[in-house]
């Protein structure tokens, strides 16, 4: 069985690849940088309401 550092460095190193060929493809890649702008929003959303103990 693989170690847990050998499986995330095989997921990193799809995910490079994945992102080398979008570049030479001339392809958007998925998720975008708008996509993750919109995640850390919700991300940070989230931890403020904890926070504050009261939904946003």
């Amino acid at each position: 069985m693989p170690s847990r550092r050998r499986s995330m460095a095989a997921g990193y190193a799809n995910e490079i690849e994945y992102f080398v060929n979008c570049v030479r493809e001339d392809k958007e890649p998925f998720p975008d940088g708008e996509f993750g702008k919109k995640v850390l929003e919700v991300v940070s959303a989230a931890y403020k309401s904890v926070e504050e103990k009261k939904p946003q």
